[in-house]
């Protein structure tokens, strides 16, 4: 298994508020996580790097233990979420900051993902992209009463709406999906300064290319640049060869 993660403010944001992990070495949790943050000045950088450091801590000091992976992921996420409510409500600097977070975990065979917001876990698989998660956005609601079509939803003045967030809420209610991890899959999260500049068509013309991950990653950050770059991008690739 192969994988790169990069990130970029893109080219209207003054900086990064984004933030990814990737397993540091082979010997390390295959753990996935990227988040993107919100709220006043500095406080979307802190509030998605908190988010991310608190799921990776309690997933590291849990997983040898765990015998429910979704479970374990869905705790993490949650002790995520307290992490950055408490840290909002203890320093008026913090305060109304969120964020969202994509998380994946691999092990036996199984790919299992959580998700709050509107960052997005997809998959490609012998030719077929399809998302994973589903985004707590207000486009997406509309969307799943008929209202909007996925189209029109890529379109809408608030795309950008999520109705669910890291630290908005002292409790969180955290989406958690399974499926089989088959040889040749590729797996991508990323922020919507990626998946709200580039139509998943180009998305998946790109992470077919055949190109190592590093290459691929460099390619979607550089696409969602010239596609406008209106927010950070972030985006994590990895490939089951």
């Amino acid at each position: 298994m192969k994988y790169s993660g990069l990130s970029n403010k893109g080219k209207v944001r003054g900086s990064n508020e984004d933030f990814f992990h990737i397993p540091f070495n082979r010997e390390d949790v295959n753990l996935f996580i990227v988040a993107d943050g919100m709220g006043g000045v500095n406080a979307g950088e802190v509030a998605s790097s908190l988010a991310v450091a608190s799921t990776a801590e309690f997933i590291h000091e849990n997983y040898s233990s765990a015998t429910d992976i979704r479970l374990l992921l869905r705790q993490a996420v949650s002790e995520a979420n307290r992490t950055v409510y408490q840290t909002a409500r203890s320093d008026k600097t913090f305060d109304s900051m969120g964020t969202t977070l994509v998380a994946a975990i691999i092990k036996d065979g199984l790919v299992y993902v959580a998700n709050v917001g509107d960052s997005r876990c997809y998959i490609l698989r012998k030719g077929e992209f399809r998302q994973i998660s589903i985004d707590h956005s207000y486009v997406q609601e509309m969307v799943d009463k008929g209202v909007l079509t996925p189209t029109e939803a890529q379109k809408h003045p608030k795309k950008n709406l999520i109705t669910r967030a890291i630290g908005a809420e002292r409790f969180v209610e955290v989406d958690v999906f399974c499926q089989s991890w088959e040889e040749h899959d590729r797996l991508l999260l990323a922020t919507d300064g990626l998946t709200g500049m580039l139509s998943e068509e180009k998305i998946k013309e790109i992470i077919s290319s055949g190109a190592d991950c590093n290459r691929i990653t460099e390619q979607l950050i550089q696409a969602a640049n010239e596609a406008g770059g209106k927010d950070n991008i972030t985006a994590v690739f990895i490939a089951n060869d």
